[in-house]
């Protein structure tokens, strides 16, 4: 019977270090997430910091007269209606412009507000769906160029305005 009490409180304190964890295992368990966490956290901080040499870098590119600016011409709806249905064309269009004609071209932009938009809204208007659905929309694009070319001309060099049309939205939807 005494061999039958010892089985017996044997096999109870087995059966609980089975059901659950020991407080040790468990503090070092947290111990190593703990030090995992930070590790992760220095490492990223570590990887996203800014090298000293690339801030340099904007701070001239912001005083370089020949820079590139982007400068948003419209972010507009237009509609289409040359087809059976009618068209809206989500657009958002901006002109690349060298930093020594940004203010020339902001103020046109402000003058002839009514004019750009008119010619914008008379392209939309009577292009044909295979033109506006064109992947590169090259048609429209000549022709916005044209008139943006038109518009701000030539700069004392010579040389136009604005560099380049930079077309950023173009998303058509037909109306029921």
């Amino acid at each position: 019977m005494a061999d039958e009490a010892t089985t017996t409180e044997g096999s109870e304190t087995k059966e609980k270090r089975k059901g659950g964890f020991s407080p040790k295992l468990i503090a070092i368990i947290l111990a190593i997430m703990t030090v995992e966490g930070v590790g992760i956290f220095l490492f990223v901080t570590m990887m996203s910091s800014t090298p000293e040499d690339a801030v340099a870098e904007l701070v001239t590119d912001e005083t370089d007269p020949e820079a590139l600016v982007e400068v948003l011409l419209t972010d507009e709806q237009y509609q289409n209606m040359t087809s059976n249905q009618v068209w809206i064309w989500e657009a958002q269009i901006f002109l690349k412009v060298r930093r020594k004609n940004l203010e020339f071209v902001e103020r046109q932009l402000e003058q002839r507000n009514a004019e750009i938009q008119e010619g914008i809204t008379q392209i939309f208007r009577r292009a044909k769906l295979t033109e506006l659905r064109e992947p590169d929309f090259r048609t429209g694009s000549r022709q916005l160029t044209a008139i943006v070319n038109d518009l701000f001309g030539t700069d004392a060099d010579g040389l136009p305005r604005v560099e380049r049309l930079v077309i950023a939205k173009l998303r058509g939807f037909a109306r029921n």
